[in-house]
């Protein structure tokens, strides 16, 4: 499957990246500076870069095929952080001074508090809920089983986005005002307004969810 076709790339990409960065850190701490030397290691980083991009083309064409998850948010934040370390090799390969394991370190640390702090699940919501031409029944409970990050875009799934729900689930319920969707909502927020909001469990994510909650039963 296409999925299986990403995964096997990303090991790929993966073990190749580390073959090239070893190979390159081998280099410049055992044999003697040279400028053909050097040459060659500028062309392997260089090389790694290409595939890089290349892979985060492909995973750009698979995310807008398919939409957001948390994985493919992962590796695409991966090529991120391996081109930022191959650009700061290329740098040491002519300056011997360059702190290259400062800078490695600094890298991860930032990128890891960038991933950190922009609310990947709501990424993902926003992203797919404005993407995607037809949503199916699994979609949504996928988006309802990210954290409460994505409560404010669930609230904004109507009936009609739903491709599959007259189909499959028309016949769920006998009463008129009420179908399948609507139900699944109801249970959903109902349950985050049932989230332990006391001071050691506060959460931004959560708060902001419960507000999402009160609005949607409120008819806001």
């Amino acid at each position: 499957t296409y999925s299986q076709y990403a995964h096997e790339g990303f090991w790929q990409l993966l073990s190749v990246s580390m073959i090239n960065i070893v190979m390159i850190l081998v280099c410049m701490q055992v044999f003697q500076k040279h400028k053909v030397l050097n040459g060659l290691l500028l062309v392997i980083s260089l090389c790694t870069c290409v595939m890089t991009a290349s892979a985060a083309y492909r995973m750009i064409l698979y995310v807008g095929a398919y939409g957001l998850t948390f994985l493919r948010i992962l590796v695409l934040w991966f090529l991120v952080v391996l081109t930022l370390v191959m650009a700061g090799m290329m740098v040491a390969i002519f300056k011997e001074k360059f702190p290259l394991f400062q800078y490695g370190v600094a890298v991860l640390a930032c990128c890891y508090i960038v991933f950190s702090f922009v609310r990947v699940d709501a990424v993902i919501a926003s992203y797919n809920i404005n993407n995607w031409e037809t949503m199916r029944m699994t979609d949504v409970w996928y988006l309802m089983s990210l954290s409460e990050d994505a409560a404010p875009y669930v609230a904004k799934i109507e009936p009609e986005m739903v491709s599959d729900l007259e189909e499959n689930y028309g016949n769920w319920s006998d009463t008129s005002d009420e179908n399948f969707l609507v139900a699944q909502k109801n249970q959903y927020f109902e349950y985050i307004l049932q989230k332990d909001m006391s001071l050691r469990q506060w959460n931004y994510g959560i708060l902001k969810a419960r507000e999402t909650a009160e609005d949607y039963f409120r008819g806001e």
